[in-house]
């Protein structure tokens, strides 16, 4: 079984392929002049070229929130790929599931996941709890901390200084930490909800909530 991964968000590019046990994982830093676009592709060459070109049986990409471009690129290339490989799998869970599994390995207290708007503020869930979705200023994160000082930051971006000491760490490859996800039997709920066996952006499944934005 092979199982391919993307991750785009912000800075970073990120590609994971995984089969017959073998892992094989690229990461870019993407610049203004270096884009999602121009990474993306090449990546998924990389990956799939050094694992002797396998047959995909699963595609793994998050779907939202985020960015409008990183959105657009990752889930077009993404169909993209599910037509060269129809019988694949499509597991498309949010960001906010990928980066609590990703926190939740680190901190097994409470956790606040922020995914930059890039409207001055942050879409904000807490892992595990209520789906429900805040809009975080900075001035309203510095007071929620304060209210709850157990809280843990999990981001995919850079937060300012006054925030740093409440990160959790982890710096690993979220495309692997999607593989991950995917492959773990306690979240196997998450791969049979249709919302995520499809390449659609979040927003398409929350509609009054975009028109709110």
């Amino acid at each position: 079984m092979t199982f391919l991964s993307l991750y785009s968000q912000n800075n970073q590019c990120q590609v994971a392929l995984k089969t017959g046990g073998q892992l094989y994982a690229q990461s870019v830093a993407l610049t203004p002049t270096f884009t999602q676009s121009m990474a993306l592709v090449p990546l998924v060459q990389q990956v799939w070229q050094q694992a002797s070109s396998p047959k995909v049986d699963a595609l793994i990409t998050a779907r939202g929130p985020g960015t409008f471009t990183s959105l657009r690129v990752i889930l077009a290339t993404a169909q993209g790929l599910a037509l060269a490989f129809p019988k694949a799998q499509i597991f498309a869970p949010t960001h906010f599931k990928v980066l609590g599994y990703a926190a939740r390995q680190a901190y097994q207290g409470p956790i606040l996941i922020l995914i930059d708007s890039k409207r001055g503020d942050w879409y904000g869930q807490i892992y595990d709890a209520a789906p429900d979705i805040q809009i975080f200023k900075p001035q309203d994160l510095r007071l929620f901390l304060d209210n709850n000082p157990t809280y843990r930051l999990m981001t995919d971006f850079e937060v300012d200084e006054e925030f740093q000491s409440y990160l959790i760490d982890h710096p690993q490859n979220l495309a692997i930490t999607q593989l991950q996800l995917f492959e773990d039997k306690d979240f196997n709920t998450l791969k049979t909800d249709s919302a995520n066996q499809d390449l659609k952006p979040y927003y398409y499944y929350q509609p009054a909530y975009a028109k709110k934005r």
